[in-house]
């Protein structure tokens, strides 16, 4: 099960309820409940057990979607760029491993797995959001 820890306000989640899967943006998170209200994309706002949420893997698709490009990639890695941003990413190897580069700061990330992750590491690099709905 995840931990409420791991997600903050607009992260991207995946939420599962009544049978149906659906992205949407963490609002807040209530650790006492261990609930997490996530707007959709629907702007509706819904509160969620922690157990019907999980996170959002990293992928060619989720990152094309918030607007990532890909360039030629270099090996095992696949590149991908946001204005100054980048992400060199192997999604091959099971450890995930990354390195994301912004301006003068370079961070190489082991286990990257999940795009609340991306968006925590770009968020204190850059000191912006990296998605919104």
């Amino acid at each position: 099960m995840a931990n409420t820890n791991n997600f903050k306000p607009g992260d991207i989640v995946t939420v599962q309820f009544e049978d149906q899967q659906m992205h949407g943006a963490v609002e807040e998170v209530n650790k006492a409940n261990k609930t997490l209200r996530v707007m959709q994309s629907d702007e509706n706002e819904y509160w969620y057990q922690l157990g019907d949420v999980r996170p959002v893997l990293i992928d060619d698709y989720q990152l094309k979607v918030i607007g990532f490009q890909e360039l030629e990639g270099e090996g095992a890695y696949n590149v991908y760029e946001k204005g100054p941003f980048s992400v060199m990413i192997s999604f091959s190897n099971p450890l995930h491993c990354a390195v994301l580069h912004y301006r003068d700061e370079t961070r190489q990330v082991v286990n990257l797995l999940y795009m609340h992750e991306l968006q925590h590491h770009y968020k204190a690099m850059t000191n912006f959001e990296l998605w919104g709905f």
